[in-house]
């Protein structure tokens, strides 16, 4: 006799096609994790067997074989505590997007300094009032000497850096 049960109603019902795209998507979570910068890499904190697959995954070189070991990396990936590990990442993906914001605020100050003038100094210290002034005009000043007379921009980088300690503060 032929049921009538319907597997789409039921909640714990998971597709096929739903289990192969979270096999891939966990797959390529540890390939991610992979081709982190070494100190990153080292600074998750990863169950050791798939440490040491990641580690072997590195290190092989034949086509084949780091497939296969993509795969393993993807299976230890499964048995891991992987929603723990993306919070990890997403943590330091945050981080660094902090940082690139930080440095491009610093660039446009810079870059305001040294092309708008008064109004920009003025902006910059209601911004800023704890700033050393009279450094601030010096660098700049030097920075503008340094361009108009084509030399390398050694005031322009001290200056970026000023403002980058301010602005960490």
């Amino acid at each position: 006799m032929h049921d009538d049960y319907e597997f789409e109603d039921d909640e714990d019902f998971v597709s096929k096609t739903q289990i192969k795209a979270e096999m891939t998507e966990l797959r390529q979570l540890g390939l991610n994790i992979a081709e982190l910068p070494q100190p990153v890499y080292d600074s998750l904190e990863l169950p050791v067997e798939l440490r040491a697959g990641i580690d072997e995954y590195k290190r092989i070189t034949h086509k084949n074989a780091k497939k296969r070991q993509a795969s393993f990396v993807g299976k230890l990936m499964r048995k891991a505590d992987h929603e723990a590990i993306r919070a990890q990442l997403q943590d330091i993906q945050e981080a660094n997007h902090r940082a690139t914001r930080q440095l491009h605020l610093v660039e446009q100050w810079r870059d305001r300094l040294l092309t708008d003038g008064e109004p920009a100094l003025s902006d910059f210290l209601n911004t800023y009032p704890d700033c050393d002034r009279q450094q601030l005009r010096n660098l700049i000043r030097n920075a503008e000497r340094e361009k108009a007379q084509n030399k390398p921009p050694s005031s322009a980088r001290k200056l970026f850096r000023f403002i980058q300690l301010l602005a960490a503060q």
